[in-house]
């Protein structure tokens, strides 16, 4: 397991100096974003846009700069009327300047390959669902009227901006007007320093799919976006987060999302920053 160092710690404290880590390489360099959404209460569009300009200054700033993989949180991007396709990943498709997709997916691939990281971030997907499709999955659940599903969604970008991984989300935590897939994904990818992350959203890591499959896969670092709800006694961030990690002896990169309702701050993911 190579050593991973934490950006927010590390590299934005004391400036650390980095080159692009390689196979060779004894460590690489994470950053997890902690995230507070300007704009949380704003309708549509607005918000999306907000918080992709706040990506892309996180992207670009200088901190970042010595980063080789950066993860944002879960919910961030995500609004149902502004859902996008996402490429699937054995078409290597870079969504940089491909109107196919929505703007905030674009920008966000060019950003990867301007800025040369591994970046990943959440969003809502949309999909096309056809008879054929649903027929070829052994799946008998009807598609919606309007002929799409939609999907809490993980999108893996590398270097080069391309789509490498995507994860759709199982254990939906309430969340209206989601699908989910018939069985869990089970979602990794590896980067060109060597390390293979498996991913996964939130509330799955409760279940045995799809998180204990990548962990009987030998799989040892994990990206982990997520919009936590603490709860006492036991289902704390830190607590579920820590734990999972200590127990199979992983990396795990977990991220936090900070709301701002009425004018009070609060903390969704407790504690839930970091690598463990």
């Amino acid at each position: 397991m190579k050593f991973l160092i934490n950006f927010l710690l590390i590299v934005g404290i004391i400036g650390l100096s980095h080159q692009i880590s390689t196979p060779d390489s004894p460590d690489y360099v994470g950053g997890v974003v902690e995230f507070n959404p300007e704009g949380f209460q704003q309708p549509g569009v607005q918000r999306i846009e907000r918080n992709m300009e706040a990506y892309m200054q996180i992207i670009a700033s200088e901190e970042a700069q010595d980063v080789d993989i950066m993860v944002f949180p879960e919910s961030t991007l995500n609004m149902k009327n502004y859902a996008t396709f996402v490429p699937h990943p054995d078409d290597e498709v870079a969504p940089c300047e491909d109107d196919r997709y929505e703007f905030y997916l674009r920008n966000i691939s060019c950003a990867a390959r301007m800025h040369r990281k591994y970046i990943v971030i959440n969003l809502t997907e949309k999909h096309e669902c056809t008879a054929e499709e649903q027929a070829a999955l052994n799946d008998t659940r009807p598609c919606a009227e309007d002929g799409l599903s939609h999907y809490n969604t993980n999108v893996v970008f590398n270097r080069n901006g391309t789509v490498v991984s995507r994860y759709r989300k199982f254990h939906l935590f309430g969340e209206a007007g989601i699908n989910t897939t018939l069985v869990p994904d089970i979602s990794f990818f590896t980067t060109d320093f060597g390390v293979t992350f498996g991913h996964f959203i939130c509330f799955d890591v409760l279940f045995e799919e799809p998180a204990l499959e990548l962990i009987r896969a030998n799989i040892t670092d994990y990206v982990y976006p997520t919009m936590w709800f603490s709860e006492l006694p036991y289902l704390t961030a830190v607590q579920v987060q820590y734990m999972w990690a200590w127990k199979h002896n992983v990396n795990s990169w977990e991220l936090e999302l900070i709301i701002q309702l009425l004018g009070v701050r609060v903390r969704v993911s407790m504690l839930g920053a970091g690598d463990h």
